[in-house]
């Protein structure tokens, strides 16, 4: 496996929607298909509203079928 790593410094709370391009595109859409992932694992200092609000909007999109071939998300919660 090789290193598909993503790192987001969105300044919007919500970092999906944050890494919404200009044409429309979403750069993690793209990441997540691009690499074929098929789980992801979350991390950040403020898993209460940044990351719970992306993980939220990334299970959405993975429901409705926007993330495939995605299946787990999951969240490595650190406390500060």
């Amino acid at each position: 496996m090789g290193d598909e790593r993503m790192q987001n410094k969105s300044s919007h709370i919500d970092g999906f929607l944050g890494l919404m391009d200009e044409d429309g595109s979403n750069v993690f859409l793209n990441w997540v298909k691009t690499n074929e992932l098929k789980a992801i694992l979350v991390v950040g200092i403020c898993t209460d509203i940044c990351v719970l609000d992306f993980v939220c909007t990334t299970l959405s999109a993975r429901n409705l079928g926007l993330l495939a071939p995605l299946e787990d998300v999951m969240v490595y919660s650190c406390t500060t």
